[in-house]
């Protein structure tokens, strides 16, 4: 897509009065020139994706993003025992953030 930083970007659109405003890149902070996917938002204005570009354990790793007065925080590694050396992925979280299921992949599948 264009305004693309990485191999796989995230972005966000809107849904108002019965269509889709143009998609925006979520910009340098959460994009990489790697790749980033697998977003999911919880209600509380948190984004949790998936990154190869940003510091981590190897492969994918999940992180946090807030999103506050019209900006994201710098994305936030899960760390052990969400992240591992494996591909860890698709993060989804209850409303009040007491439990979450997320996806991993071993190498050589």
């Amino acid at each position: 897509m264009p305004g693309s930083l990485g191999l796989s970007d995230l972005f966000v659109s809107e849904f108002d009065n019965g269509e889709w405003s143009k998609p925006i890149n979520l910009g340098e902070l959460i994009n990489t020139t790697g790749n980033e996917g697998f977003p999911a938002a919880s209600e509380r204005h948190l984004l949790f994706c998936a990154s190869e570009g940003l510091p981590g354990y190897g492969g994918l790793d999940l992180y946090v993003s807030g999103y506050k007065d019209g900006k994201w925080s710098k994305p936030e590694n899960l760390l052990a025992p969400i992240n591992s050396s494996c591909d860890d992925f698709s993060m989804a979280v209850s409303n009040d953030l007491t439990y979450g299921f997320f996806q991993f992949k071993q190498t050589g599948w």
